[in-house]
């Protein structure tokens, strides 16, 4: 009962808020940034969040309780597994965060569930994209060509 109470509102909230959110995006769309127009996408919705927090759950073997969406950024640290996987495969910067998968004859069990649709050697030759680096005139981002990779996957200055 309580359960279907719950559908309901949240059913009735969706259809009252899609109107205001494509108002909203349709003023967003009309504006620009250095004479460029703003992408502006929606949000993934709940059933594919809860979709993505399941995968999550099974690759990392964290229980259900610890790691869904109502869970604060706290439990999210404290919780063991995801934080492993986390530091094996993703890298966050202010900028971006980026995934890579698994890369040998072991694989992790997110990267079993989802391979790789590139080859071994093709992936092993790939790192991790690096972060925008203002030119010497501050008013443009250096070159892909004028970074380098350094020993730990980071992108630094070519010097």
């Amino acid at each position: 009962m309580l359960l279907e109470i719950w559908q309901t509102v949240n059913q009735a909230l969706e259809r009252s808020m899609t109107r205001v959110i494509h108002t909203v995006g349709k003023r967003f769309e009309r504006m620009k940034l250095k004479g460029e127009p703003i992408t502006v996408t929606t949000g993934l919705k709940e059933s594919v969040i809860q979709r993505r927090m399941r995968i999550v759950n099974e690759v990392t073997h964290a229980s259900n309780s610890k790691v869904n969406t109502s869970a604060s950024t706290k439990d999210l640290r404290e919780c063991r597994e995801l934080q492993d996987f986390l530091q094996m495969h993703c890298i966050s910067t202010h900028y971006s965060f980026q995934i890579m998968k698994c890369v040998g004859e072991n694989p992790c069990p997110y990267c079993t569930m989802n391979p790789a649709r590139l080859p071994d050697d093709v992936l092993t030759g790939l790192s991790f994209l690096p972060c925008p680096v203002p030119d010497d005139s501050g008013v443009h981002y250096k070159t892909f060509q004028e970074l380098k990779l350094n020993c730990l996957g980071v992108w630094k200055e070519r010097g």
